[in-house]
């Protein structure tokens, strides 16, 4: 974006790389034979960014962190784990 200040180039960049981290994920889980899920809202009004499950119906959460301020900021991630078996979280390459 020409002419946009340094500082907003990060929240530029975030939800292309969101959606790169994502599509990774998908792809893991796909090798993996599970099933993924993007956006998918819970019951206690919260959206897991990416859920999965697998043959045997255990159900996998992933929440995407694109910089170490929303990782160490995420004090919401208690509120996923009644929804789930296995709880990660996915970064970018670099992080």
């Amino acid at each position: 974006m020409a002419g946009a200040p340094d500082s907003l180039e990060p929240l530029i960049a975030a939800p292309i790389v969101a959606n790169d981290v994502a599509r990774g994920v998908a792809r893991l889980f796909l090798r993996a034979e599970l099933t993924p899920l993007p956006e998918v809202p819970l019951g206690n009004g919260r959206r897991a960014d990416i859920m999965a499950i697998d043959a045997r119906g255990c159900i996998t959460i992933v929440e995407i962190k694109v910089s170490r301020a929303d990782l160490l900021g995420d004090m919401k991630w208690p509120d996923y784990l009644d929804y789930c078996d296995r709880f990660f979280w996915a970064v970018p390459g670099g992080f």
